[in-house]
């Protein structure tokens, strides 16, 4: 369905021992990919993991089914370079899984070739998994209702509508209405559209207020991320001379 294209977020997903171990926004997952945090729980560990672009009514667009690693101290993998939009953008066909067919990059149809052997094979049942997860929506998505198509004009068989007219007869005398079923039809099926017209303006200007406000939002983690990594370093140094001047 043509809005469920629309973009409202993006989530990851890590499996460990339990499903899923760790639920995270794109920019959280940024912070990990870039080894500004690490994930200490997993130290050594390759874990799989599903990228997932969110629509709205938070029917799943999009999954990449990938894996990747984590060093003895919990940070990621420093070759680990898996252009996960890339390959949602260019990815293949898969499943209904209740908001109509979803696109599925893994290991089976990479876009990406050289990309392969850091993804995985989902099963139908893994992407409703995952769509699960999404619809429980502990990640706090602002989920957008569909925008219905405006009404069309409803079809009165000539018999009908003469019977109608004969009934609504004594009425349009009463109210001096000098309009037939037809146009009194026709007048209400234009009023409906105007409306749906106006709620559509209405939908729009909120969701274009929502992606101002998540754009607003990725520049604080972004400064949030340079202030963390900082503070590992600030921290990573205070140990060093600690330990120095123990063994001194």
């Amino acid at each position: 369905m043509e809005s469920q294209r629309h973009l409202i977020g993006e989530a990851v997903y890590l499996f460990g021992l339990s499903d899923p171990t760790v639920e995270l926004h794109w920019s959280e997952f940024e912070a990990l990919t870039t080894r500004a945090a690490p994930l200490p729980a997993f130290a050594g560990q390759e874990l799989k993991g599903a990228y997932a672009q969110v629509g709205m009514e938070l029917g799943i667009i999009a999954i990449a089914a990938f894996l990747i690693e984590f060093d003895k101290d919990g940070y990621v993998d420093t070759d680990w370079n898996v252009p996960l939009r890339d390959l949602v953008r260019n990815a293949g066909r898969g499943p209904d899984i209740g908001h109509g067919p979803i696109k599925v990059a893994s290991r089976r149809q990479c876009p990406i070739p050289w990309h392969i052997h850091h993804m995985w094979n989902p099963t139908d049942n893994d992407c409703m998994k995952v769509q699960r997860f999404v619809e429980r929506n502990k990640l706090g998505f602002a989920a957008l209702p569909e925008q219905e198509e405006a009404p069309r004009p409803t079809k009165i068989k000539a018999k009908r509508l003469r019977t109608l007219e004969r009934r609504a007869g004594r009425l349009d005398m009463d109210l001096g209405s000098s309009l037939s079923i037809e146009q009194l039809v026709t007048q209400h099926a234009r009023k409906v559209k105007h409306i749906k017209e106006e709620q559509r303006k209405v939908m729009i200007a909120i969701t274009k207020d929502y992606d101002g406000q998540m754009n607003k939002m990725k520049k604080e983690v972004v400064v949030l991320r340079h202030q963390l990594a900082d503070e590992i370093d600030r921290n990573r140094r205070l140990g060093d001379l600690l330990r120095n001047n123990y063994n001194d």
